[in-house]
């Protein structure tokens, strides 16, 4: 555990009045028949914007610009936005974090927009999951490791934000893992899953 990334977001959510809960993190798991299921919530949701939907995204784009001034302005990391993607092991990240830098693979280069979201915000995004959710905690890129970065990061979103939250990460993560073979990301798509799979 990286225990000045940890012990930031702790200051974060209480500033944030946010409760937050310590838990084993290495310890958490993903079923893998749950991970199918939410795999097949996401490809089976409907396509049409929700108006809780747009709701829940705004106030997702604002955790977002908040937590990024936050990496950025408070604690000093360096974000780099590079066309290529970054990263092959969790090991790579948790090495550039230890040096306060950190490089996130570009939206407008992956060619892959988000209905919502704008190519800076889903950058930022990936910038602060990456830091709060696997750099705290060490948790790798495997199935078990993103569980516990989206569980982990849920704690910095308010309970408006987290469906959003949830659709971005545990969402794309089980399509990923249990649909596409672990090739390759979904396209983006601002849809929420069932209440059952949000944290």
């Amino acid at each position: 555990m990286d225990n000045t990334l940890y012990e930031a977001t702790v200051a974060y959510t209480a500033d944030s009045n946010l409760p937050f809960h310590h838990l084993p993190w290495d310890k958490v798991r993903l079923d893998p028949a749950k991970g199918r299921r939410i795999a097949d919530a996401f490809d089976e949701a409907p396509r049409e914007l929700t108006h809780f939907a747009k709701v829940s995204y705004a106030a997702f784009r604002k955790g977002i610009r908040r937590q990024y001034d936050y990496l950025t302005r408070i604690l000093s990391y360096d974000v780099e936005v590079v066309d290529y993607d970054p990263y092959k092991e969790s090991a790579e990240l948790f090495a550039d974090l230890a040096q306060y830098k950190l490089r996130v693979f570009s939206t407008e280069a992956s060619d892959n927009p988000h209905p919502l979201l704008s190519n800076k915000d889903h950058d930022a995004f990936r910038a602060v999951h990456d830091a709060f959710g696997h750099g705290a905690i060490q948790a790798s890129f495997g199935p078990n490791g993103e569980e516990a970065a989206w569980l982990k990061h849920s704690q910095m979103f308010s309970p408006l934000a987290r469906p959003a939250l949830t659709t971005e990460t545990r969402g794309h993560t089980c399509v990923f893992f249990f649909k596409n073979g672990g090739r390759y990301f979904s396209r983006n798509r601002a849809i929420l899953l069932p209440r059952e799979f949000w944290p």
